[in-house]
């Protein structure tokens, strides 16, 4: 069937005509796969960098609030240590002028 067919396609149509067509089919089926490869590549590489970029970011903010969420402990335990001390004139002279700064500035 397949003999067949091949030989009546070969008697009706020139081989250069054949030849032509079989080189376009090749070279056309290569750069498809050769662009498809790309693509995918590409796109494996873009979601790599957005891991990575995504990782960095949620450190960076895990980081930011562990400092922030840790310096009112940080400060709680200056000042019972300084209760417990009877430094009380510390607190007063260094810390609290500075808090009273930072909440006029921050208004």
């Amino acid at each position: 069937m397949l003999k067949r067919w091949v030989n009546t396609i070969t008697r009706t149509l020139p081989l250069r005509s054949i030849l032509v067509v079989s080189f376009v089919l090749q070279t056309f089926i290569a750069v498809g796969l050769t662009g498809w490869l790309s693509l995918r590549n590409g796109q494996k590489a873009v979601n790599q960098v957005a891991t990575q970029l995504r990782d960095e970011i949620s450190d960076k903010i895990k980081q930011h609030l562990d400092y922030y969420l840790n310096f009112p402990a940080f400060i709680n335990q200056i000042n019972s240590e300084a209760i417990s001390h009877h430094h009380f004139d510390i607190l007063l002279q260094f810390l609290y002028p500075r808090v009273i700064i930072n909440l006029v500035k921050s208004r």
